[in-house]
């Protein structure tokens, strides 16, 4: 797997040069992502214009991106592929995209080297100007959201304007809070978000973690020194990430609320009768939040010796308040069974901070040994209805698994 998975990589970098340097068809200068403003269509031969206007056509990387995918889900412990996604991001300007890829390029069995250099250079943009203090305009409160959240994370990762993280912190959960109950975040912001403060988490703590007694002197030192910075930062970045949960736990339970296990019927009918009606109590809001709950219940399951120990009560107050609401609002007896892993299960594999809590995927065929489809996999046997995928998220909430 591992050969496979790096013949995988070598692809998607062949895929992503010819793309950057290629020229042809109203493409961009080579090793360029954009026209420039004064760019013109080439002229034919002898200074001719072309019979038929040159239409500009933006890079795409799609090849790329798919071969690195396939080499990280072949073989996910290995921080390879996540890093050079890291890289097509930056190449592309998505600093959030590529800081997620960093993460996970870091937080796995094998991480790969230069993915701390990769990540400094995704905050590097944004902690520029936040240090400027510029007030440069933003697209969409999205945009000026994933801002925060890179320069928080730049402040962790550089040890820049350390003083500064609290404030930052606060602005971050309370920007996310209005965002997430607005339905402006996407299920897979959400995710990132939330993600990236574990997978911080993570990589502070093995920082802090000693190197062996025969480790040259000078790299005892430096470790020393990286270690005694982590120990700083740790309470901090288990604050923020407990906040994030929290917040979205808060959140998840107002949804809930109006809702319990004697109305609607939902213990009268058939099971796809009881389906349709439990569904029912699933807001937009309470949907977009689903995935990124059900990875936090499992981060929270693999540390949780680590989280009690070290978490403020305030936090389990909130979890207690959501995990009585969701067993109320949707009993087990009613919820489908546990029949295919899911849409997380397949992106978390190989990410070390959830210690192999996510479902197995392998394991998931029928009778004749055929594979089952992933939740949104259309492709094969076994897809199911978005409302019962939702559902399943719910009952392996209940139930941990």
């Amino acid at each position: 797997l591992d050969a496979v998975s790096k013949v995988l990589v070598h692809l998607g970098d062949l895929a992503r040069y010819r793309e950057q340097y290629n020229e042809v068809g109203g493409k961009p200068k080579a090793g360029q992502l954009k026209h420039s403003e004064d760019w013109k269509p080439r002229r034919g031969r002898g200074g001719k214009k072309e019979s038929s206007p040159i239409v500009t056509r933006e890079r795409d990387f799609t090849r790329a991106s798919e071969c690195y995918q396939q080499a990280r889900l072949l073989f996910p412990d290995n921080g390879n592929a996540p890093n050079q996604l890291a890289v097509l991001a930056i190449w592309t300007g998505d600093s959030f995209l590529a800081a997620y890829h960093c993460y996970r390029a870091m937080a796995v069995r094998q991480p790969f080297p230069t993915a701390q250099d990769n990540l400094i250079k995704s905050v590097e943009k944004v902690l520029t100007k936040f240090k400027a203090a510029e007030e440069q305009p933003v697209s969409s409160e999205i945009d000026a959201f994933k801002e925060r959240v890179l320069y928080l994370h730049g402040i962790w990762v550089t040890k820049s304007a350390s003083s500064t993280a609290p404030k930052q912190a606060v602005k971050v959960n309370e920007l996310f809070e209005r965002l997430v109950r607005e339905r402006q975040l996407q299920a897979d912001t959400i995710v990132k978000t939330l993600v990236m403060s574990f997978a911080a988490l993570w990589r502070t703590r093995m920082y802090a973690q000693p190197l062996p007694e025969d480790s040259a002197p000078d790299t005892q030192a430096t470790q020393s020194t990286q270690a005694t910075s982590s120990k700083h930062w740790e309470p901090f970045i288990l604050n923020h990430a407990l906040d994030l949960i929290g917040t979205l736990m808060e959140i998840s339970t107002s949804e809930m609320i109006g809702f319990d296990n004697a109305e609607g019927g939902a213990d009268q009918g058939n099971e796809a009768e009881d389906n349709f009606v439990l569904a029912q109590r699933i807001t937009a809001v309470f949907r977009r939040a689903l995935p990124a709950l059900r990875i936090a219940s499992k981060w929270l399951k693999a540390n949780l010796e680590y989280v009690v120990r070290n978490g403020a009560e305030p936090f389990w107050v909130k979890y207690a308040e959501f995990a009585t609401k969701l067993a109320g609002t949707f009993p087990t007896a009613k919820l489908p069974a546990l029949s295919m892993p899911l849409e997380e299960d397949v992106d978390m594999k190989g990410f070390a901070p959830l210690k192999r809590t996510m479902m197995e995927t392998k394991a998931f065929e029928d009778a004749n040994g055929a594979k089952l489809a992933v939740s949104g996999d259309t492709d094969g046997l076994g897809g199911v209805h978005p409302n019962e995928e939702h559902l399943m998220r719910i009952v392996r909430l209940i139930l941990q698994r």
